[in-house]
């Protein structure tokens, strides 16, 4: 009978399954004496998992000392700190099926294993170099996962002889060159992760042809990439896919035949894929009831949305900048997530938007043609984050019953036409980062309410008529990045307390009434004059007003002045 050792929760011998088996032993167990050489006499060892194990100690000695273990049947490594030696002993691992060596400090070339291997994962390393056309040797192989290392060029095309396998997972590289015809071989393939790369070259129907058992597949490459999905326009596919993400890749002008007999989609991804076409307005009511994502951003698709759907398992839908239209969807929905921005939607949002869509956290609309009011259901969304409604036609008084909105961090309903006051409830946002309400037609004075949201970091009210003195309370705000007033009717001294804002980048007090002088410490603002570490607060801003490229939010900005002066 083999010996098995693995410092786990179960004295049982560690099978092949998922790597999270076998984590529950201390990670403070090393090998600073190198022990590990002492196994040596241990012949009969046929299962040794160390995973978390320090054995950085070992130096480069660790594989000379387990390759005399020649009755190994299965080896899990896993974030042990291992080097890998300068040049590799010979392998005498004759019975191992299972290597697991991911999240280690290798940093040379794909080593060459065993020909028995069913199971290798060398994830999460620096590994680097052009995969080998040794690779197809392991003929026996159902797992190969090489993610997250610096491999580059092509898929060998040896690939196809691995016709057993079941898993692929090249995700995370800098893949450079081409994924060959040989790849239709892989027959019994359910799931290939090869995203995160920057993949070229055709792939045709020939790539795919023997591919019936695929169910899982991810594709992305550079946003200038150059991967051509090119298959005939009523090409039925062999495979049912349920997780399909084909990111940056050209697989237009049309939206693909192919993809609309897919009936069991859990996962559907189809960002910058070059597609003009008008999208079948049935195609959104054959999708599977089990559709948790549904990403059809940055193409150029026409068509409208069915008015009613339920899609009770749906968590992100993201059909931003297409030119879809017609009015705002009113499908019944948990998803967390939903971004609609720089289309042609019209009309005005439901006003029980906040019982149809209760799970909602983020809500990007900016750029459309809707009208109306903002719906005071929308207060009842308690686990909104984001609203993002920049750039419509929405009118009339902001309502004023946010307090149940903790979590609301980001609101932007620039450039609208908007009336009344800053509702008074915007205190009540505890999380408040960024408010921007610029160019609309709102008055009043600022809150004093909105002392109380302390997180505060953002403020565009520019191209209103805001009036009344500055309050003096924005000096407790000392992680200010942002404070644009311009072209309101703000009016008294500008107050010497605004030189406490000392990580102040962004300052317009531009087109107001103010009077006195301007105070001489506003020279000793740094930010203002060096704007270091900006990032965070960049990022913030731009994740509010999602839909464009971080670099034009900022150009987007200064259009906004241009357009409330006029020029």
């Amino acid at each position: 009978m083999g010996v098995s050792v693995g410092f786990s929760s179960t004295h049982l011998p560690i099978l092949p399954t998922p790597r999270e088996r076998g984590f529950s032993f201390k990670t403070t167990l090393t090998d600073p004496s190198g022990r590990l050489s002492s196994w040596t006499g241990l012949t009969s060892l046929k299962y040794l998992n160390l995973g978390f194990v320090k054995l950085d100690s070992a130096g480069t000695d660790w594989l000379q000392a387990l390759n005399k273990l020649s009755a190994l049947v299965e080896l899990r490594l896993h974030w042990c700190k291992l080097q890998v030696p300068l040049s590799l002993p010979f392998i005498n691992f004759t019975s191992l099926s299972v290597l697991d060596l991911s999240e280690n400090s290798f940093n040379s070339e794909i080593p060459e294993w065993p020909n028995n291997l069913v199971f290798l994962d060398l994830s999460s390393n620096s590994l680097e170099g052009e995969l080998p056309e040794s690779l197809g040797n392991l003929k026996n192989l159902k797992f190969l996962v090489l993610s997250g290392n610096f491999f580059w060029g092509s898929i060998p095309s040896s690939i196809g002889s691995l016709s057993s396998l079941k898993t692929l997972d090249l995700s995370y590289n800098r893949m450079n060159g081409t994924i060959p015809e040989s790849f239709s071989q892989l027959s019994e393939l359910v799931h290939a992760d090869l995203m995160e790369n920057s993949w070229t070259g055709i792939l045709s129907e020939a790539h795919m042809m023997k591919l019936g058992r695929l169910e899982y597949v991810t594709i992305t490459t550079e946003p200038t990439g150059y991967l051509v999905f090119n298959v005939s326009y009523k090409w039925v596919p062999p495979f049912r896919l349920k997780f399909f993400h084909f990111d940056n890749c050209l697989v237009g002008p049309f939206f693909p035949v192919w993809l609309q007999v897919q009936s069991e989609l859990a996962s559907v991804s189809l960002r910058n894929a070059g597609i003009s076409d008008t999208i079948p307005g049935d195609w959104f009511s054959k999708l599977s009831s089990q559709i948790t994502y549904l990403i059809l951003s940055n193409n150029q698709i026409q068509g409208k949305l069915p008015h009613h759907l339920e899609f009770p398992n749906l968590r992100a839908l993201d059909l931003g900048s297409n030119h879809f239209e017609g009015p705002f969807p009113v499908w019944s929905t948990n998803a967390s997530e939903i971004f609609l921005q720089d289309n042609l939607f019209s009309g005005s949002l439901p006003e029980n938007i906040g019982s149809l869509m209760t799970r909602l956290q983020k809500l990007y609309l900016s750029w459309n043609r809707l009208d109306g009011k903002v719906p005071s259901s929308m207060c009842e969304l308690e686990g909104l984050q984001v609203l993002s409604l920049r750039s419509n036609k929405l009118y009339g008084q902001l309502p004023n019953c946010w307090h149940k909105s903790r979590m609301l961090w980001g609101i932007d309903m620039s450039n609208n036409t908007l009336t009344g006051s800053i509702p008074s409830s915007f205190g009540s946002l505890a999380s408040l980062s960024v408010l921007m309400l610029n160019i609309n037609n709102l008055d009043g004075e600022i809150p004093s309410s909105l002392q109380n949201c302390t997180g505060l970091t953002s403020i565009d009210l520019g191209g209103n008529r805001f009036s009344g003195n500055l309050p003096l309370w924005i000096e407790k705000f000392s992680s200010f990045f942002m404070l644009r007033l311009q072209s309101n009717l703000f009016s008294g001294n500008i107050p010497p307390s605004l030189c406490n804002l000392r990580n102040l980048h962004i300052l317009d007090l531009s087109h107001n009434m103010f009077s006195g002088d301007i105070p001489r410490c506003i020279g000793n603002l740094s930010g203002l004059v060096f704007g270091n570490n900006t990032e965070v607060f960049e990022r913030l801003i731009y994740v509010v007003m999602k839909g464009r490229d971080p670099e034009h939010v900022f150009f987007q900005l200064f259009d906004d002045i241009k357009e409330m002066i006029g020029a």
